[in-house]
């Protein structure tokens, strides 16, 4: 039973890096207040390139490439915010296509942590998140973190309130998955 979750997590969240388009997702431009506008820095000509040429990389499955774009990207230490998020997104990317659920987790975090996506693509990091925690049994983790989704997504699927259900499970506490 757990493979098929992880195959249906992969899943996802190819998925979402698909609708991604290279930079970043967008399947909730709709959702008005539902999550809280903050400005964004834009992210340069320089840090753009590197990116396109990331998921070109991943787009071919040449990941040792992406890796080494991304790499050069990490070292440049004047990055903004805006850079730092979609940099850290594209590693996640990168890690979830080759199974590297740990290191997907990690950068995710970073992504999030940079503050520099807009609200729905940081809803769809999140989302992504909270699935790569059920797939690593971290329960904890991935209630959190779909919490935090549930707060401002506007119109959560049953997939998602199952996802949830299994991080309760994990944790041992079934009354709560119900």
């Amino acid at each position: 039973m757990m493979r098929s979750i992880r195959v249906g997590i992969v899943m996802l969240v190819a998925l979402a890096a698909a609708v991604a388009g290279g930079v970043e997702s967008g399947p909730h431009d709709d959702l008005g207040s539902a999550v809280e506008k903050r400005p964004l820095e834009s992210a340069r000509p320089w840090a753009y390139k590197r990116i396109d040429r990331a998921y070109e990389d991943l787009k071919a499955e040449h990941y040792d490439l992406m890796l080494e774009t991304l790499d050069e990207m990490r070292r440049n230490t004047k990055l903004n915010a805006r850079e730092r998020a979609l940099m850290w997104q594209a590693y996640a990317y990168a890690y979830t296509s080759q199974d590297k659920y740990t290191e997907a987790a990690a950068a995710m975090e970073e992504c999030l942590a940079a503050e520099g996506l807009d609200e729905s693509a940081t809803l769809q990091m999140r989302y992504n998140l909270a699935q790569i925690y059920v797939l690593l049994e971290r329960p904890d983790e991935a209630i959190r973190e779909f919490e935090r989704w549930f707060a401002s997504a506007p119109n959560p699927s049953g997939a998602a309130y199952y996802m949830h259900a299994m991080a309760h499970v994990q944790k041992g506490s079934k009354d709560d998955a119900l």
